[in-house]
């Protein structure tokens, strides 16, 4: 269904909700802005003038400059606040790949964790992207990069959370990655980190 009084799509992946007080709702079918105020919503889908890569939206984050960053199954895509216009940032790096989550750290870089394909960081205003691995080889040769979440600790560094091999610090001036190991593991272990959640300095790491 798509009109002002419905969302886009009754299967949500994601939402955020911005300064305004807008509630952004990301599904399997297309993005979604409800306003609060009036009580209605606005619908975006692939093929409008969103410039969407998908409907398939994975990931919502609004920036310092109140832009709204939209991460979709098939690249990233982002909302210009000022002039309430969708672009998709010239970033061949994004083409293709699954946008997992989004998260704007304290010098207003903007980090992009993707399945399959690492962390990455935007910076200088959109101006450079950088691509950042962890190298992890297994037994049968293959490099896990699925990255579920991202936060930043107090000291700068980068909080990571994998779909596979639990969570990771990454240091910005080091270029590297460090893992990060519980004082407390519950049985099972935590490999699959589903989020990592920042409240009051603690740190609180949900698994599957």
């Amino acid at each position: 269904m798509d009109d002002s009084n419905s969302v886009i799509n009754n299967h949500i992946k994601c939402l955020y909700e911005d300064s305004r007080g807008n509630i952004w709702i990301g599904t399997y079918g297309g993005l979604s802005k409800f306003d609060p105020e009036t009580k209605r919503f606005t619908n975006y889908k692939k093929n409008d003038s969103t410039n969407l890569g998908s409907n398939i939206i994975t990931s919502i984050l609004e920036d310092s400059n109140k832009d709204i960053w939209i991460g979709t199954s098939n690249g990233l895509s982002k909302l210009l606040s000022e002039k309430n216009k969708f672009i998709n940032p010239d970033f061949s790096e994004f083409n293709k790949k699954n946008i997992s989550c989004l998260y704007e750290d304290g010098e207003k870089n903007i980090w992009v964790g993707t399945w399959v394909y690492g962390l990455y960081c935007v910076s200088d205003k959109g101006k450079t992207v950088k691509r950042f691995y962890i190298d992890l080889h297994h037994q049968h040769g293959e490099t896990i990069n699925n990255i579920s979440s991202i936060t930043e600790s107090p000291d700068k560094k980068i909080f990571v959370g994998t779909f596979g091999e639990g969570a990771f610090l990454f240091d910005k001036g080091k270029g590297k990655f460090f893992k990060y190991v519980p004082k407390i593991k519950e049985p099972g272990g935590y490999s699959y980190v589903t989020k990592i959640i920042k409240r009051n300095g603690e740190y609180y790491i949900l698994t599957n």
